[in-house]
Order: structure tokens, then sequence, then C-alpha cells
């Protein structure tokens, strides 16, 4: 079993800061098209299902 250690920033382990970004998407919303993020879009999409 892997399983991978989490390093900890400290002052004998100066590790890289890693920035994290949403995965955005183009899609249509509402007649326009706009960059949505992923999660976004699942979460429009189950609520269109529940309200049809």
């Amino acid at each position: 079993m892997s399983t991978s250690r989490v390093l900890l920033r400290g002052r004998y382990n100066p590790t890289a800061k890693s920035k994290r970004y949403p995965n955005l998407q183009w899609a249509q919303v509402g007649g326009k098209r706009v960059k949505i993020c992923t999660d976004c879009i699942k979460t429009i999409s189950k609520r269109a299902i529940a309200h049809a």
C-alpha cells in the first residue's frame, strides 16, 4: 500500500508553495457563453433535472 507522506513546510524543509486554480470551461448559461467551473456546471445541470 503506497501512501504519500505530506511534507510540512518549516525552517529546514522549504517546499515550494503550490497554487490551485479552478477548472474553468466554456459553457452556455442562460443563453450566454461564459467561463464557469466544472463543479458549478454539475450543480446547474442537477438543478435543471430536479426542476424539470
